[in-house]
């Protein structure tokens, strides 16, 4: 309840401006569809307007702590704690305080922080690499990329692998709306097998695969072939079929976009790799 009153002045208005609009869109429906539609809407602008308060909570109020491993696989030694856009950072190691750093421009290119141990930190603000909009860092400890940072290309995989798991629901959405549309089964089938395909695309990238590449190239093909099919062929109704698909496009982009620079910092670091003698 506490956290409900100090953070009033963001969810506030989302709930009520989305309660307005959704009766609004009701009052314009039918009385047989007024309800699914007030839902609809509500859930819809309660989303889009949630996201909004959510990048104004982080870059105001919020704190923020990212916990990492100093070797794959191992414990999460490493915690960086900053609050708004990256001010009052703090790092620790084992819970003990390894080094501060009062602000980072999340314009800039990122900063070096010497830390009480001797070693250096490299911090550099980013983007969730899956719901692109909350904050990440890419660190680098001793030039080396941290895992589970920015900067790791395996956690980089992992992360596509997720957008194209979130893209998979497209066809599923449009394959229910069909049913409930009377389509036939043959064009059923089809949204079935492209979720297949998408879910093969994301299992092949969380393996390093680069047949996960060619795969999500080939899908990226063909959402923009599906794009342009729906654009001039889809009547007023079907809106909301367009929009799904070009949502699909842009997890589908945005999905292939991070894996190819993954797999090729990973063959960077392959080639460079100098074995200790």
């Amino acid at each position: 309840m506490k956290n409900l009153q100090k953070h009033k002045k963001y969810w506030f208005p989302v709930v009520t401006v989305s309660l307005l609009f959704a009766i609004w869109m009701a009052s314009l429906s039918s009385a047989r569809e007024s309800v699914m539609v007030f839902l609809i809407a509500f859930i819809a602008s309660g989303v889009i307007l949630g996201a909004f308060a959510y990048v104004m909570w982080i870059n105001i109020d919020g704190y923020h702590v990212l916990s990492f491993p100093l070797q794959r696989g191992g414990k999460k030694r490493l915690s960086v704690r900053w609050k708004g856009t990256y001010k009052h950072i703090s790092i620790t190691i084992d819970d003990a305080l390894a080094g501060t750093l009062e602000k980072i421009d999340k314009y800039n290119k990122g900063a070096t922080v010497s830390l009480f141990d001797g070693s250096e930190l490299f911090i550099k603000p980013g983007v969730h690499p899956v719901n692109q909009i909350g904050q990440h860092l890419e660190l680098r400890m001793n030039g080396e990329p941290v895992p589970g940072s920015l900067g790791d290309p395996v956690f980089e995989l992992e992360s596509a692998s997720r957008l194209f798991m979130i893209a998979s629901l497209a066809p599923v959405l449009i394959g229910i709306a069909s049913m409930m549309d009377n389509q036939p089964a043959g064009l059923l089938a089809l949204y079935f097998i492209d979720f297949i395909m998408v879910i093969t695309c994301a299992i092949l990238l969380r393996r390093q695969s680069r047949a996960g590449l060619w795969f999500g190239i080939f899908l990226v093909s063909i959402s923009i072939l599906s794009i342009i099919v729906t654009f001039f062929t889809a009547s007023g109704e079907e809106v909301l079929g367009l929009i799904t698909e070009l949502l699909n496009f842009y997890l589908l982009g945005v999905g292939l976009k991070r894996s190819y620079a993954a797999l090729k910092k990973q063959k960077d670091m392959r080639l460079n790799y100098q074995p200790s003698r």
